[in-house]
């Protein structure tokens, strides 16, 4: 059946007709042109052809002919359904643009179908953004998961955004549990650790970067050291979304640190026992050989000989304290 323009116009309203925005399309049962809109036709004038009786694949990307046509069968089989899609039609330079549209049954005056009622509008830069955000997004994703840090993004209201493939692996492992996007943050907050973790998320929350160093008990044992990092999250616009939290486990250092610590502590009692407890015994040896009587022997020197004995045996028993904290040192770089 032929649409006429007349009866197109006297349906159709006129800022639609005569938009510089929308393109109108209206085809016929058969999918070919019966209707095109001036700013259609201006807008695809390079393609040098009539639309009208042309089929609608004239105008559109290849790829995207089955998608038209599917959109085509849903409304006439739904009448009163609007059926958007997304089709990439073709530019001036021998390349595609994408559009956004909309499918709908079009009537006689008796109500019968007569053809499909097609409304667009270019949408390049709104997909060419998205698209951008889509990249963006998933270098930072990439980003994130090539870290060997756990990394989480809590929303203002501590649900849970996104978070890495590291924090995945350790949810499992300290908690025993699959985490997703979605939940509640609180269900990873360990007992006794609260209000440090309310304190320091709204830290952050204000614009600050929070570093802290604690060790979590998972379990009695399973205690673990971790750095812990809040640091407030911006969209493009600067609004605030959430916190990011970035946990790396220090225990390893932590127990290094420790180690360090012990030797730093024998090493001072070792010079306390060099300084002090064995000058002690040398310096009574010392007096009692300047007592001994070199000359003649009396009975004093054997008074002093055996004083003498003990002291040495003092020191010696100093001697062995100081060579075994040698030893345990030397044990524990081991």
């Amino acid at each position: 059946m032929l649409i006429s323009e007349a009866y197109i116009k006297s349906r159709v309203p006129q800022w639609i007709l005569e938009s510089q925005t929308y393109y109108l399309v209206i085809t016929d049962l058969q999918g070919a042109y019966a209707y095109v809109n001036p700013f259609f036709a201006q807008s695809f004038d390079f393609l040098a052809t009539d639309f009208i009786g042309r089929p609608i694949d004239a105008a559109i990307h290849p790829d995207d002919i089955k998608i038209c046509t599917a959109a085509a069968a849903e409304c006439l089989s739904n009448i009163g359904k609007s059926v958007p899609l997304q089709i990439r039609k073709p530019d001036s330079k021998g390349d595609y643009f994408w559009s956004h549209w909309e499918f709908s049954a079009f009537l006689d005056e008796k109500g019968e179908l007569i053809g499909v009622l097609c409304m667009g509008h270019d949408i390049t830069e709104s997909a060419r953004a998205s698209q951008q955000i889509k990249q963006s997004e998933g270098k930072l994703r990439a980003i994130m998961n090539s870290t060997t840090n756990s990394i989480v993004l809590v929303g203002r209201d501590y649900k849970i955004l996104a978070f890495n493939k590291k924090t995945e692996k350790e949810a499992l492992i300290y908690y025993n549990r699959q985490i997703k996007e979605g939940e509640n943050f609180w269900d990873y907050v360990l007992k006794g650790t609260e209000e440090g973790f309310v304190l320091h998320f709204q830290q952050a929350m204000y614009g600050e970067t929070v570093v802290i160093e604690n060790q979590f008990s998972f379990a009695r044992d399973k205690q673990f050291w971790f750095e812990v990092t809040y640091f407030p999250v911006y969209d493009h616009d600067k609004g605030l979304i959430g916190v990011a939290i970035n946990t790396v486990n220090i225990n390893a250092r932590k127990v290094a640190e420790e180690r360090v610590k012990f030797q730093n502590e024998q090493l001072k009692e070792i010079a306390i026992l060099q300084s002090h407890a064995v000058r002690r015994p040398v310096s009574s040896i010392l007096g009692l050989i300047s007592l001994i009587d070199k000359e003649n022997n009396i009975d004093e020197n054997e008074e002093y000989i055996a004083l003498l004995e003990k002291c040495t045996q003092e020191l010696d028993v100093i001697i062995h304290k100081i060579v075994q904290k040698a030893n345990d040192l030397e044990n524990e770089n081991q």
